[in-house]
């Protein structure tokens, strides 16, 4: 479901007042991930990346520890404190506090524009054409987005000579915990339930996005799945960290989280295992 400009403006700047959730819960990526795109954008030691959306450095730290040279921007001033105390050690990274609408780079300068669960609170109209600008020709852009498994189907999509093969696997239903979830929130946020949150593919509309530029060749979908155990409380404070979450306001997401956090320790012993499916799109300028 797209957001208008309101709710996305709105939305994009609560992970300040959540930045420690934020870092001790939120999981990074998988390392077949990177595998996969760094033979894709054939790096040089040389090359710089930009980072839209870096957070506290999920996936800023794996790509430092290669060498590359990174400049890694996010709006929130307490998520990029955080990044900047894990890039210490990293003199060829550079992390910014700003916004990719109002970041300013030279065209032509990068070799890889990645956006790791960050894209889709970029104003759609700046998304893709300014990435563009700013990659050389032949750069990279990545798109990356943790969701969890939901009952669709899609099919691996690659554009005609494409270099490699997309991966897709029909995602797992909702079981268990994650089912008995759903009752608690029909009750707890009704207005909820008629938007389905369990149905939608959130990379069908990038992918049509993508694709719709005209920017980009060689576009590759690659999907993801496996899992992180969760305690208790880690998984309360990772509800802290979903912007729909905090919009409830402070009230209604701790009776969300009491009532979740009872559930966790009468049926699952305290320990909860979250699926989750991760998305990526490259796309070659």
């Amino acid at each position: 479901m797209t957001m208008i400009h309101s709710e996305r403006e709105e939305r994009r700047i609560t992970f300040d007042t959540t930045a420690a959730d934020y870092d001790a819960v939120r999981p990074g990526y998988p390392v077949s991930m990177y595998e996969d795109l760094l033979t894709f954008s054939r790096l040089s030691s040389s090359a710089r990346i930009l980072e839209i959306g870096c957070g506290s450095g999920q996936a800023t730290l794996p790509l430092a520890q290669l060498g590359y040279r990174i400049t890694a921007i996010d709006i929130s001033s307490k998520l990029t404190a955080l990044a900047r105390t894990k890039m210490v050690l990293f003199k060829r990274v550079q992390i910014e506090t700003t916004s990719f609408e109002d970041y300013v780079g030279e065209s032509g300068s990068f070799d890889l524009v990645i956006a790791a669960t960050a894209m889709h609170w970029i104003d759609p109209a700046l998304r893709y054409h300014k990435s563009a600008l700013l990659l050389k020709n032949g750069g990279v852009l990545a798109i990356i987005r943790n969701t969890q498994p939901r009952p669709f189907r899609s099919e691996a999509h690659r554009e005609p000579g494409g270099s490699l093969p997309g991966r897709e696997r029909c995602p797992r239903p909702l079981t268990g915990f994650f089912e008995d979830t759903r009752p608690i929130y029909r009750r707890l946020v009704p207005e909820w339930h008629d938007r389905d949150r369990f149905l939608a593919d959130p990379g069908s509309e990038i992918l049509t996005e993508l694709e719709q530029s005209g920017l980009f060749e060689q576009i590759t979908k690659f999907t993801y799945q496996w899992t992180v155990k969760f305690t208790r409380d880690e998984y309360l404070r990772l509800l802290h960290t979903f912007s729909d979450h905090l919009r409830l306001g402070e009230e209604r997401l701790n009776q969300v989280c009491d009532t979740i956090g009872e559930l966790i320790d009468s049926r699952y012993g305290g320990v909860i295992e979250r699926p989750y499916l991760t998305m990526m799109l490259l796309g070659r300028k």
